[in-house]
């Protein structure tokens, strides 16, 4: 196999983590890194990334998508998405394939966000590249697990989806995503929520905290037409203080995490559910990391996965997807379009 040239888009905790697994992979070399902080544009890739050691390798603006040829860009940003869109679309017009682990919506848009999908499609096939947004979840335990046991079913009624996952290892902007440290008044008023949507479409306006990606390619693999999806976020507020390698510092009251739940109804009945519990410090509350999936009909099924780092696993499911990406037709693809990405050394 010759070696995948690489360029991590994002040095934050994922960029990072992507940085200090791809050195142990002999397939692949990395050929720059994009950083948006002044403070880590202009230092050694290795020094940001927590390497312990230098790589010759400078941190740079996206001109470097232009200057140097990449087999693969590896995406892990944290900024709106209208400016995601346009560092994916960049990287795309620089002839690499792009794998996504913050653009969510990218993982089966087709939906609920039809014009992004078209847009990105199109200039994937234009420039012969391949485009996939993957992580844990969407990318593995909130769609790829129902769907692949759901073959050893006859018929299945109900899915059900639970994942507890803490974000701890996650860097600031994520948590700022979900109001990590806010008061609860103030998170209420910021993110207290319920939206409910007809199915097709919802408009091009793109909320990071939506899981229907996941419960559209669940649906559309089962052949489900579903009426609606709905969603609903309820905070989860701390019991005792909590600090942060991040620096942050979370009161008794506060904000530590949520609760999201996300439903697909079909003749008023919710035959998809998604749970999330995403926080930090969820020991310390009495939660377990898991991921649960349940199937209810002709039989029941359930499968329960237990001690994984979901910040690991994410980084780890865009670097091993790269080869199945590669190999993959041009345009935008998901995961259920993929061969099985394995841990290649």
């Amino acid at each position: 196999m010759e070696k995948v040239r690489v360029i991590v888009y994002g040095v934050g905790a994922m960029g990072s983590g992507m940085v200090r697994m791809m050195l142990d992979k002999q397939w692949i070399e990395i050929v720059g890194a994009i950083g948006h902080s002044k403070t880590k544009i202009g230092k050694d890739l290795g020094e940001v990334a927590g390497v312990g050691r230098k790589l010759g390798s400078v941190i740079s603006d996206d001109s470097v998508l232009s200057e140097v040829k990449a087999d693969m860009v590896l995406h892990a940003t944290s900024f709106p998405a209208s400016d995601m869109e346009f560092q994916i679309i960049k990287a795309v017009k620089g002839k690499a394939n792009v794998i996504t682990l913050t653009d969510s919506r990218l993982a089966y848009p087709w939906l609920h966000w039809p014009q992004l999908a078209r847009r990105i499609d199109e200039a994937a096939k234009e420039n012969g590249v391949t485009v996939l947004s993957t992580g844990i979840s969407p990318g593995f335990m909130g769609d790829l697990v129902p769907i692949m046991f759901s073959g050893l079913c006859i018929f299945v009624k109900k899915v059900l989806v639970k994942i507890v996952s803490d974000l701890s290892a996650f860097g600031i902007p994520v948590l700022n995503r979900y109001g990590i440290s806010t008061g609860l008044e103030q998170w209420r008023k910021e993110f207290g929520r319920k939206i409910v949507t007809p199915a097709r479409p919802l408009s091009d306006v793109a909320d990071s905290l939506f899981r229907f990606t996941l419960i559209d390619m669940i649906a559309d693999a089962l052949g489900w037409q579903l009426d609606e999806t709905s969603q609903v976020l309820e905070p989860l507020t701390a019991v005792r203080r909590k600090r942060l390698p991040q620096e942050l510092e979370i009161s008794p009251g506060s904000v530590y995490g949520v609760n999201q739940i996300s439903c697909g109804i079909k003749g008023g009945d919710a035959v998809i559910t998604i749970e999330v519990i995403l926080g930090v410090g969820l020991e310390e509350e009495g939660l377990e990391a898991a991921g649960i999936v349940t199937l209810e009909g002709d039989q029941n099924i359930s499968i329960t996965i237990k001690n994984f780092d979901p910040g690991a696993g994410s980084f780890a499911r865009c670097v091993n997807a790269i080869p199945q990406v590669m190999g993959a037709p041009a345009g935008l693809i998901t995961n259920k379009d993929l061969p099985v990405a394995t841990a290649l050394s």
